[in-house]
């Protein structure tokens, strides 16, 4: 099989990471990965945050679970601006983890990437998760493993952390990314639906 369709397809969410430090060398070709993603007009209106302070990872993980407890306890308000919390399954995940003892947000990876653009951005959502399947597909080819992390939405919430992330202004995060050597290999091709596609 072609070598970059074989990545494509094997490529899998990793949440189970072993305790070794990314090298600066890898991370860099890693980014640089992600900078040749396309943009809307070319733009390239995004900004890569890496993250391997572990002291602050720890202190991101509890401003997540401030968030994420609050928006529990106010979900009947906040259900029109987040569909999500009408959903069971959302709601049974998101307690599991705002609760936890244990890190289940970034499940103790060593490295973050944030990408983020203007808070405005017309297609800054878009143009930054091309860059971060390029960054995922890259990682993948490097032995590395990757999860995007919806609930990491929240630090936009915390102007605490946007400071020390230390954003270009008027920024926001976009996509959050856990980076980290797996603990286990996953390189089997997972099952996919094929009933959803139509040629015309």
């Amino acid at each position: 099989m072609n070598q970059i369709l074989e990545t494509i397809k094997i490529r899998r969410s990793v949440r189970s990471y072993l305790d070794r430090p990314v090298s600066q060398e890898i991370l860099e070709e890693i980014i640089e990965c992600g900078r040749f993603a396309p943009t809307a007009l070319g733009r390239q209106p995004w900004h890569f945050t890496v993250v391997t302070d572990r002291g602050l990872i720890k202190e991101i993980v509890g401003e997540i679970k401030k968030k994420v407890r609050l928006m529990l306890k106010l979900k009947f308000l906040l259900r029109p601006l987040y569909p999500d919390l009408a959903d069971k399954k959302f709601l049974s995940i998101a307690k599991e983890r705002a609760y936890s003892a244990e890190d289940r947000f970034f499940y103790n990876a060593p490295v973050l990437i944030m990408v983020s653009t203007l808070k405005k951005s017309t297609h800054g959502l878009k143009d930054s998760f091309l860059a971060a399947q390029n960054i995922m597909l890259a990682a993948h080819t490097l032995g590395l493993g990757t999860c995007v992390i919806g609930f990491a939405e929240a630090i936009n919430k915390s102007d605490k952390i946007l400071k020390k992330l230390k954003l270009p202004s008027l920024h926001k995060v976009q996509v959050t990314l856990t980076l980290g050597y797996p603990k286990v290999k996953l390189d089997h091709l997972p099952e996919r639906r094929k009933d959803n596609s139509t040629f015309i």
